[in-house]
């Protein structure tokens, strides 16, 4: 008959085997070592798949009014972006969410300065877009987290009448992101254009046109040329995708 207390059992289900006897137990990968066989899993169990490493390459301070840091904005390779915050208990060490912290513009106290002064600013998708109009002279700004995420918090420090340039990264987020922060610009009463960049590839943003020979003589050209915005304008545009399709 069937022993009643086997020394030995499998569980095929689960994959796993236990010798009482022995006090061995283990996978069956490790039975079929014991007993000097192949294996009947071994070309069923793909090996593992190493886990890429994120590497930071950027954080973009986010400062308030009077300069202090309110969060960071982290950019890792491979691309992605996480925020964190100076812990209040901790000097020196972070929280890694934004619970509780309102949200401001990138580059706050320069926008502040820029307004009060009249400048042309602009609005762009990403922190690096950001910077790389600082690089060539021109003021910028935008909101941490990509396209979709400007909000009124961040629409509250302009003024009516300030001069605003919003350069959309080439898709339809990036027009629709265009849209939603010209419509909330134009209610505090600024003069708003929204300037489609020549030539870049889809999804591509200022930063490439600027690798690609963009200067800021040619951008202030188009600024220039540019009509001021009207509400539903940018959504009218035509989808990369569509006239590549048309193509």
């Amino acid at each position: 008959g069937r022993d009643r207390n086997p020394s030995f059992s499998v569980n095929a289900a689960k994959g796993v085997f236990i010798c009482h006897a022995e006090g061995i137990s283990g996978g069956i990968n490790k039975l079929a070592e014991l007993l000097g066989v192949e294996s009947p899993l071994r070309n069923e169990m793909p090996l593992p798949i190493p886990r890429a490493k994120r590497r930071q390459v950027a954080a973009y301070d986010y400062r308030d009014t009077n300069g202090a840091l309110r969060y960071q904005a982290v950019k890792y390779d491979p691309k992605s972006f996480q925020q964190r915050r100076p812990d209040p208990d901790k000097p020196g060490g972070w929280v890694w969410d934004l619970k509780g912290v309102t949200t401001i513009p990138y580059r706050l106290p320069e926008l502040i300065r820029a307004l009060d002064n009249n400048d042309i600013i602009f609005v762009v998708e990403g922190e690096k877009d950001v910077e790389n109009l600082k690089a060539i002279g021109l003021i910028a700004t935008c909101n941490h987290g990509g396209a979709g995420k400007w909000n009124e918090e961040h629409s509250q420090y302009f003024v009516a009448g300030a001069q605003v340039v919003i350069v959309p990264d080439n898709d339809k987020p990036g027009r629709d992101h265009a849209a939603k922060v010209a419509d909330q610009l134009i209610e505090k009463g600024c003069l708003v254009r929204v300037v489609g960049l020549p030539g870049p590839p889809e999804k591509g943003d200022i930063s490439d046109w600027l690798a690609n020979g963009g200067t800021k003589e040619s951008l202030l050209t188009l600024v220039e040329e540019a009509a001021y915005y009207e509400p539903g304008a940018v959504a009218a545009w035509p989808d990369p995708e569509e006239i590549q399709n048309e193509l």
